[in-house]
This record gives structure tokens, sequence and C-alpha cells, in this order.
């Protein structure tokens, strides 16, 4: 463990050297930068294109669901709880069981 910390400090002796030397000694000031100029904005026509592009896609998106949704049957909602092939485990010969309150 010894060797291994004085091996950490010859690392970190030479990597502060290097990084020191590398700065410059008088820093240099800080100079601001000019205000950049304003560019009038000028629209592209393909924005316009794109959003007509986007807005056909959604409405063929939504176009496709509903045809496809179109040729599945449709059930009564009243009429889940009614149809007996939705009965799972009924045995219509066994009379339910009474109980006496």
């Amino acid at each position: 463990m010894n060797e291994t910390k004085i091996k950490n400090e010859r690392i970190d002796g030479m990597l502060t050297k290097y990084f020191e030397a590398e700065v410059p000694s008088p820093w240099p000031a800080f100079a601001t930068p000019e205000a950049p100029g304003v560019l009038p904005v000028r629209r592209s026509p393909w924005l316009s294109f794109r959003r007509c592009a986007v807005a056909a896609s959604i409405a063929a998106l939504l176009a496709g669901y509903l045809a496809l949704a179109g040729f599945f049957p449709r059930e009564a909602p009243g009429r889940l709880n009614n149809d007996p092939s939705r009965n799972i485990g009924r045995n219509p010969q066994v009379q339910p069981l009474q109980l006496n309150r």
C-alpha cells in the first residue's frame, strides 16, 4: 500500500507540473465579445409544406384506424353478461346452492 501511495504522489506531481506549465502565466484579461447583428427572420416555404405533410399523415393514420375498426363486429354493451357462451364453468344441469338467511 505504501508503494502505491508513492506512485500516486509521483503521478500527481507530474500532472500538476504539466498543467501548470500549460496555463498562461499572466492570465489574459476578459474581452467582451461584440454583440451579434440581428438578422431578419425569413420563413421557409418548406416549413408550411412540412406542417401539411404531418397533418396529412395524422389524418391518414386516423382514417386507417377507423377503416380497420369497421371490419370488426361490435357487441351490444348489455349483452356481455347475458350471453351463455361467455359463462365459464357453468353447468345447466346443476342447480345453484340456495342459502337460507
